[in-house]
């Protein structure tokens, strides 16, 4: 499968530069999350993994954004995404959640609050319980701090 080719190119590759893409490929990643077919979660899921893996800590907060957006997109509000329910499946997720919420800009701290709670609507309890320390830390040391705009509280 394409997303299993995808996921070795990003293990092995050090020398080409790939960064203008990776946007496109984590909306096509996580789009296949929602798939009914258990070999493509488990093949995006991996690449996605590998992708984020590939990525330097630093340029993580650069795909809050977008990550947020194709979260939104992908399911519906309220619906479990096979892909999030599985065990560890927001894994490759949370660290560019965190990094928007811990290093980013004020949008990329909006954004990455928003990504929090939309993955929360679409994610299984049982799923998401072994992050909750993980993602609630970051929120409550953002919303404690004094200098935080309007819309990232409304966004918490």
């Amino acid at each position: 499968m394409a997303c299993d080719l995808f996921g070795m190119f990003c293990e092995v590759n050090e020398e080409l530069d790939a960064s203008n893409y990776r946007v496109d490929w984590i909306r096509q990643l996580l789009s296949l999350f929602a798939d009914r077919d258990e070999k493509v979660v488990t093949s995006a899921w991996g690449a996605l993994d590998a992708l984020v893996k590939s990525i330097d800590k630093e340029e993580l907060e650069e795909l809050v954004v977008p990550l947020r957006r194709s979260i939104e997109a992908t399911g519906s509000q309220g619906s479990q995404v096979p892909g999030f329910c599985r065990p560890k499946g927001i894994q490759p997720i949370v660290p560019i959640l965190l990094a928007g919420l811990l290093s980013g800009t004020q949008e990329q701290k909006e954004q990455a609050s928003y990504g929090i709670g939309d993955l929360v609507q679409r994610t299984s309890e049982a799923a998401i319980k072994p992050y909750i320390i993980q993602l609630t830390g970051p929120l409550i040391r953002v919303i404690s701090s004094g200098t935080i705009a309007a819309q990232i509280k409304g966004a918490m």
